[in-house]
């Protein structure tokens, strides 16, 4: 699940080491129903290393006239040693530069246990980056999110000031079961929103209900219900209701397909255009996944990479000659270096190498794996 700070923002007013086995690309291809017949609008291309260290996003829109994809925007992604998110950087696409230019970009600060404890958005204006607004995160001394505070920059006065605040209530397992969303108004704090979350006895987010601050109360707003199949707890339905006349009414629905990895590769959006009608298709998304690297994992007591960390050099160790070349990619899958490997205990030098994350693949006939390593 989200961050429920941002996720309580979107909705109402809004780890491990990885022993990654190959680049891929998720394509999300998204139609629309129109006169019967679903009709391609948008592409979404994510290049994800692993299961979900996505580097990049590209979105394109589909041109009827020309039967072509043209490109729209797009987001790339960096990440700090412990795989987690240092940077958003947002482009849009210029038809006249035939390129992409700097839109937005987002920087994250975390605290001693990897939380995210500040996140700064930016906006590019007049050539250069300008803090729009600033997020701080606080947690208890669990670790588990307690509350947020949403700064947003005066183009008056050009500073940041007050203006959202969550207070989050979790439960025993440090899962939030209320997110209370306040505005900063007239010099006073004022209710705006509230979110309630009840989940299934394996931890899975079963509903979410969302109200807003009316007359001095709250009243309900929108009900999310989420259904979960398999031995796998994949979310296979999820269903929104709107509270009309003082009853819940089902207006949108969700229906999600797998394939047999487990991967999601259909979802269908049906919503409610006539309370007098069944819910009608809307939206359409088909997900497909591409295997960019051919990567498998020898045995890996077969070989040793090491030191990792490093900060200069690493050495590649085998029991028996099996790789005879290394490339090392960047966390976009940019190549960075090659060279020959020519014994059983190779030094290989990065010291001109900025610090970061890098994916070595090692290459011997048959034989090809893929390993991270960081750079300090």
């Amino acid at each position: 699940m989200k961050s429920i700070f941002t996720s309580a923002i979107t909705i109402l007013c809004l780890t491990t080491n990885l022993l990654l086995n190959a680049q891929s690309n998720t394509i999300i291809l998204t139609e629309m129903w129109v006169n019967n017949n679903w009709e391609q609008t948008e592409k979404e291309t994510l290049i994800v290393y692993g299961t979900d260290l996505k580097t990049q996003s590209l979105i394109q829109n589909y041109d009827a006239q020309t039967a072509s994809w043209i490109n729209s925007n797009k987001t790339d992604y960096t990440y700090n040693i412990n795989n987690k998110i240092n940077t958003e950087l947002a482009t849009n696409w210029s038809q006249a530069l035939n390129s992409f230019t700097n839109n937005t970009r987002t920087s994250y600060t975390y605290n001693s246990t990897q939380s995210v404890s500040i996140m700064i958005s930016e906006e590019f204006r007049n050539n250069s980056w300008s803090v729009v607004s600033k997020e701080n995160y606080t947690y208890d001394a669990n670790n588990y999110p307690i509350s947020s505070l949403t700064q947003t920059k005066d183009r008056t006065t050009n500073l940041l000031k007050d203006t959202l605040k969550n207070m989050v209530t979790n439960n025993a397992n440090g899962l939030p079961v209320q997110v209370v969303l306040q505005k900063f108004e007239n010099g006073q704090w004022v209710n705006t929103g509230r979110v309630n979350l009840t989940y299934t006895n394996t931890n899975l987010e079963s509903t979410v209900i969302i109200e807003t601050w009316s007359n001095n109360a709250w009243v309900n707003e929108i009900k999310i219900t989420n259904t979960y199949i398999g031995a796998n707890k994949t979310e296979s339905l999820q269903t929104i209701e709107a509270w009309v006349n003082s009853n819940w009414m089902l207006v949108q629905e969700i229906n999600n397909a797998f394939d047999l990895n487990n991967r999601l590769s259909q979802a269908i959006t049906k919503t409610l255009n006539n309370p007098a009608t069944p819910l009608e298709n809307f939206l359409r998304r088909t997900y497909s996944y591409e295997q960019n690297l051919n990567v498998y994992e020898e045995n890996a007591s077969n070989y040793k990479l090491y030191p990792n960390p490093t900060t200069d050099a690493f050495n590649i160790v085998q029991n028996a000659k099996q790789f005879n070349k290394v490339n090392i990619y960047s966390i976009s899958g940019a190549l960075m270096m090659q060279q020959d490997v020519n014994t059983v205990n190779e030094k290989i030098d990065i010291s001109n190498l900025s610090k970061g994350i890098y994916f070595i693949n090692l290459i011997g006939g048959k034989s090809k794996v893929q390993q991270k390593i960081i750079k300090e």
